[in-house]
């Protein structure tokens, strides 16, 4: 019974804070932005793949049969963190 109210009070609180204020004045996206940033995304995972297939294949030539998961994980947070000081770059411009 506890789960069911705490449910309950959850979804109240979620409805709550999802409604949204009306802004009538906002400006239109620009649609060159989006395309920048589309492109700049293809291009960033493009290469973040390449380099991250790249390591595979240098780490399986050295023979090292695994890849240590904290190298995994500071790739990936190299990788996002990058992603998103770019898309804030090219979204400026």
């Amino acid at each position: 019974m506890g789960g069911v109210i705490g449910a309950f009070i959850g979804l109240g609180i979620a409805k709550l804070l999802s409604k949204k204020p009306e802004h009538p004045n906002l400006p239109q996206r620009d649609e060159r932005i989006d395309a920048r940033i589309n492109k700049f995304t293809n291009y960033f995972l493009t290469i973040g793949v390449g380099v991250f297939l790249l390591n595979g294949v240098i780490l399986e030539y050295i023979g090292d049969d695994t890849i240590r998961l904290v190298f995994l994980f500071q790739f990936l947070l190299v990788g996002i963190f990058s992603y998103l000081i770019g898309v804030d770059v090219v979204g400026k411009r």
